[in-house]
Parts: C-alpha cells; sequence; structure tokens
C-alpha cells in the first residue's frame, strides 16, 4: 500500500473499514 494520492477520507475509510472487521472478529469470537 502506498500513501501516495490519499485522501484525508479515505483514509477514514480505511480506518473505519478496519474498526467494523475487528469489531465483527471480536462479537463471532464473544459468541
Amino acid at each position: 500500500m502506498s500513501s501516495h494520492g490519499d485522501s484525508p477520507n479515505l483514509l477514514f475509510l480505511k480506518g473505519l473499514w478496519m474498526i467494523r472487521t475487528v469489531i465483527e472478529a471480536t462479537e463471532i469470537t464473544i459468541k
């Protein structure tokens, strides 16, 4: 992954996607 051309919005969306993935994995583990 290159940071060239990454806008703040794109980085923000990447962050949300990672958080959502972690939360989903945690919920599956809890269940």
